[in-house]
């Protein structure tokens, strides 16, 4: 343990200090978007005795298995979900700083770099709002992950590879997706072997230093590919993998209803990649391809050139050159961030954050003799594999490039040692080194300052403007007079729906506003709490498997959210009515128009 807190310390307490009022000025916004209530909807289903996978058909439910606890403890506290948006933002607030200290502390002797690190990773917030999701848990496993790999080229102990493959398990309970990773981790094992059978026979015939350096490499890469390396990895992936599935279990689940819906999950339209992977494949590629024309202000060809000019320029360890190219990435990275913010991509502005940095430091590690292979292979390179994953498996597209701060981690580094090395060259002018080093130290204040303002636009609210609402599961979040009444009378509808009801009739809604599911407590008649629209054949096919769930009513909400409540509320009275018709084709039923939807009662 440190004696005493040096000055490095005072600016990492001063910046989080900083970021932490940050945060608290945005908590109370009501700038959420629709997932952010659909979280907490499995872990209430599981209280309310329903089980995984025979109930819930959302892809991504196991994410539950970490959101458990802390409803539950609000449950028992309260007593009902009013308030709980609130409360679970504190305890993400509460994860995201302390795992944020977690890489200062790591990254310490690396002194004003170690600041930058963990301010990197703390300015950067999913989708916008804090909130423990499988976006937002999968980053922070795996950063877990690749710190435990860092850790393993100072330590061979077992029991870090078990902590490591349990992190990746972690992951891969997030979005069963990650499991892709393991794919090519197992790829890297089976190259690996077939090349040291190679080295093995070349030492003979090596000179005794190029047989050391070899040897070297070779155990090196036995440590984290050998047969050994990859049992103890796997060991703590199955520790993962047996708690999830003992968490189904004690959940009510049972292997026979895990074995007939596992098919109902895949089905799940927003991740619909194992219903038609090549059409679901081609079309991600598609639109990777407009979205960066989009960004690139249709000059692609842009980025593609510059790189293969670099790592095609044998004189790119000049230093003129060096500084020609730092120069080029940082104009790159500046005419990306401005395609982003005009190229009306929504809530892909992440990616005006994570591309521009990502240009910067990888050719910042291009440049670099002395290169840190270990962060490289160890941290950038999962992060980046991951985004990719992520990326290809979300409906929710370039949002997911969230991820990519913790390649962007190991970029912060790896300036660091392009800068270090550049004052080591004594070759090199002192003017040039200080134009260098100023346009990098100027590049990472731009961007940490950019990710503030990014994160803080139409987020921060004026009290006197704002209307705090009182109950519901926004209780204590911050409206708009306008939306302050709308929410009231959403809810005002529900409670109709309540005084008919008693606390076992199912009910099924049917709106983008998931935390109506919150709000009426009562059992859902739903495959998934996200319904902002009607699946005939996959509803049929849920009430057929599960035939107590056919609900008693269902409302068919007319108001739905533009981009995010705070920007208001839009209301398609057709839309609704055709919903209408559609669950009428299911049901014979009752129809009752409400303030705010329509309200259908069943006859059973």
């Amino acid at each position: 343990m440190r004696k005493k807190l040096n000055k490095y310390d005072l600016i990492f307490i001063a910046t989080m200090i900083a970021g932490l009022l940050m945060h608290l000025a945005c908590l109370y916004s009501a700038d959420h978007f629709a997932d952010e209530s659909l979280y907490p909807t499995v872990p209430l289903r599981l209280i309310n005795s329903d089980s995984l996978v025979s109930d819930e058909w959302h892809l991504t439910q196991f994410v539950s298995l970490f959101l458990y606890i802390p409803v539950r403890v609000w449950m028992q506290l309260k007593g009902t979900t009013e308030g709980i948006i609130l409360f679970l933002r504190y305890f993400y607030l509460v994860i995201h700083t302390s795992v944020s200290i977690g890489i200062y502390a790591f990254f310490r002797k690396n002194k004003l770099w170690a600041v930058v690190g963990a301010m990197m990773f703390y300015t950067q917030v999913p989708l916008r709002f804090l909130s423990a999701n499988y976006h937002s848990l999968l980053a922070l496993f795996l950063l877990f992950l690749t710190i435990a790999l860092l850790t393993l080229y100072k330590k061979n102990n077992i029991l870090l590879y078990i902590v490591a493959g349990f992190f990746y398990g972690c992951c891969c309970v997030c979005n069963p997706f990650e499991c892709m990773l393991f794919g090519v981790y197992i790829i890297v094992c089976i190259i690996w072997h077939t090349k040291l059978v190679k080295y093995k026979r070349k030492l003979s015939t090596l000179s005794q230093e190029d047989a050391l350096e070899i040897t070297e490499r070779i155990s090196l890469c036995e440590k984290f590919f050998g047969t050994k390396a990859f049992f103890k990895f796997f060991i703590g992936l199955c520790v993962a993998a047996t708690i999830s599935i003992a968490f189904f279990f004690v959940t009510g689940g049972t292997l026979i209803e895990l074995l007939e819906n596992i098919p109902y999950l895949l089905e799940d339209k927003g991740h619909d990649i194992f219903n038609s992977p090549i059409e679901a494949f081609v079309e991600k590629i598609g639109l990777t391809i407009k979205h960066f024309n989009t960004i690139s202000l249709n000059l692609p060809f842009l980025l593609p050139i510059f790189f293969f000019v670099l790592l095609n320029d044998k004189k790119r360890k000049n230093l003129s050159h060096k500084l020609c190219y730092v120069i080029i990435s940082f104009s790159l990275a500046i005419f990306y961030t401005v395609g982003v913010l005009i190229g009306a991509l929504g809530n892909s502005r992440c990616l005006a954050i994570s591309l521009p940095f990502a240009i910067i430091s990888t050719v910042c590690y291009i440049l670099t003799e002395n290169k840190n292979k270990k962060l490289f292979y160890c941290m950038w390179l999962p992060g980046l594999i991951a985004n990719v994953i992520q990326y290809l498996a979300s409906d929710l597209h370039l949002s997911t490039m969230w991820v990519l701060t913790i390649s962007n981690i190991a970029g912060v580094f790896f300036l660091k040692d392009f800068i270090t090395e550049i004052k080591l060259n004594e070759k090199s002018t002192k003017n040039l080194r200080k134009v260098c080093q100023g346009l990098l130290c100027v590049g990472i204040c731009l961007q940490l300052v950019f990710q503030c303002c990014i994160y803080l636009i139409g987020r921060t609210v004026d009290v006197n403007k704002y209307i705090e609402l009182q109950r519901g599961p926004y209780a204590g979040l911050l409206l708009k007079e306008e939306n302050y009444n709308r929410n009231n009378s959403i809810m005002d509808d529900l409670d109709i729906i309540k005084s008919r009801t008693n606390p076992n009739d199912p009910v099924l809604i049917i709106s983008e506003f998931s935390w109506m599911y919150l709000y009426i407590d009562r059992p859902f008649a739903t495959y998934s709490a996200w319904q902002p629209f009607v699946e005939l054949g996959r509803l049929r096919t849920y009430y057929r498997e599960n035939p107590q769930k056919t609900p008693k009513y269902v409302y068919i909400g007319n108001v739905f959210i533009p981009t995010s409540v705070s920007a208001g509320h839009k209301i398609n009275q057709t839309r609704a009515e055709d919903f209408a018709k559609e669950i009428m084709q299911l049901f014979n039923c009752e129809r009752e128009d409400l303030s705010n939807g329509i309200l259908l009662t069943v006859n059973h």
